[in-house]
């Protein structure tokens, strides 16, 4: 199955700085409701995947801490799911890949470091 194409939206971080995220590029990957697709949110951000049954997703979230980010996520599909994470700090972005099983729910953390944070999540690694 081939990725579906994902919009790339700017937004001005409150630094003043313009910091890239990856939106959906249709309704079934989208932001939860209130949130727009693609925008950075104070408390925390979201990314859903629609999974291959339609009707079913995959969730993540996640929310900065000090100095590691953790990234939760709930797979309500009936197979696996891959996306990629770019985490950008000092050193400049790197890639991580998050597989969830079938029916997963979990948290994973990533350490981040203070200035780090993830910059772009997309379907597939």
């Amino acid at each position: 199955m081939k990725a579906p194409a994902i919009a790339a939206i700017a937004t001005t971080a409150m630094a003043g700085s313009t910091l890239m995220l990856a939106g959906p590029a249709s309704a079934a990957e989208q932001s939860k409701p209130g949130t727009p697709s693609g925008t950075v949110s104070a408390a925390a951000e979201n990314y859903t995947v629609a999974c291959n049954t339609p009707g079913d997703t995959a969730n993540f979230s996640w929310k900065s801490g000090t100095v590691n980010t953790t990234v939760y996520f709930n797979n309500h599909c009936g197979h696996s799911v891959n996306v990629t994470l770019e985490i950008t700090d000092l050193e400049g972005p790197q890639n991580h890949c998050l597989t969830t099983e079938a029916g997963e729910k979990d948290k994973k953390k990533y350490q981040t470091g203070a200035s780090g944070s993830i910059t772009h999540v997309s379907r597939g690694c």
